[in-house]
């Protein structure tokens, strides 16, 4: 008999909730924002703790996958930052977590390596929507091919940065077999109209799905990959530090912009 995920209403053995419970050991977990800024790269709480003044707000995520620090900003009491994790499994890990602590809205701050022969590192990748090439999403939901961006907030990322960066606004790709893309894989993905690849945006699209949240992907080109054997990869080298110190500092502008606009508006 074949198991058909749709059917399933039954509990999960671990949620959560029950995870929140078992980090914190009966402890309360202060009330969450309705925002959170998710990196899923190494740098960009570095950057916020240098040139923010952000502060520790929790010391330790509760979720599954050793959680790690959340921030605020003074002044910006509406969102949170910390590091998403790496991979589809870390990121919904993070995701399911921050849902059930309330969270409502999210900003996914990531790189992709770029494969359509046009995009340069440094360049800005804003997913119309994202080929799911990885086992997480089909955890919660059976027949999936592309995972839908929500226009409205991929096209305001996308007039922002188009005005500072070359910036594309085009679908991508995510995949959890880091040495399994193959040139015949990568030439299909092309073929789909996909231009980049990452490891968390499809996953993390698909759990704001599932909970009905609002989930932003704004990616950075961070290398180049050969289109044929006798092509070798194009990495920033001492450049990319500039680029991604760049793009951490606007994509943080950008959202921070966006909650002074949200208090403005009420």
């Amino acid at each position: 008999m074949n198991f058909i995920l749709e059917k399933d209403n039954s509990r999960s053995v671990i949620t959560a909730l029950d995870q929140i419970h078992d980090v914190q050991h009966g402890q309360p977990v202060p009330a969450f924002p309705k925002q959170a800024v998710v990196f899923c790269y190494g740098y960009g709480l570095d950057f916020l703790k240098s040139n923010h003044h952000a502060k520790i707000w929790l010391k330790k995520l509760p979720r599954f996958l050793s959680g790690g620090e959340v921030y605020m900003i003074e002044g910006y009491e509406d969102v949170c930052f910390l590091h998403g994790g790496a991979g589809s499994p870390m990121i919904a890990d993070t995701i399911e977590v921050l849902v059930a602590l309330g969270v409502e809205q999210f900003y996914l701050l990531g790189l992709c390596g770029v494969f359509d022969g046009m995009i340069k590192v440094g360049d800005i990748v804003i997913p119309t929507r994202v080929l799911s090439e990885e086992g997480t999403s089909r955890h919660y939901v059976s027949d999936i091919d592309f995972v839908e961006a929500d226009m409205s907030k991929q096209r305001q990322a996308y007039h922002y940065f188009k005005a500072l960066h070359v910036t594309y606004l085009m679908p991508t790709v995510t995949t959890d077999a880091i040495y399994r893309q193959t040139f015949k894989k990568e030439a299909y993905w092309r073929t789909q109209g996909c231009v980049g690849v990452d490891m968390e945006a499809s996953a993390f699209l698909t759990v704001c799905h599932y909970y009905n949240k609002k989930g932003t992907v704004i990616l950075m080109a961070s290398d180049v990959h050969p289109l044929t054997d006798s092509q070798s990869w194009t990495f920033g080298k001492k450049d990319f530090m500039t680029c991604r110190e760049n793009f951490t500092a606007q994509t943080l502008q950008f959202i921070l912009r966006q909650q002074e606009n949200d208090e403005e508006h009420y």
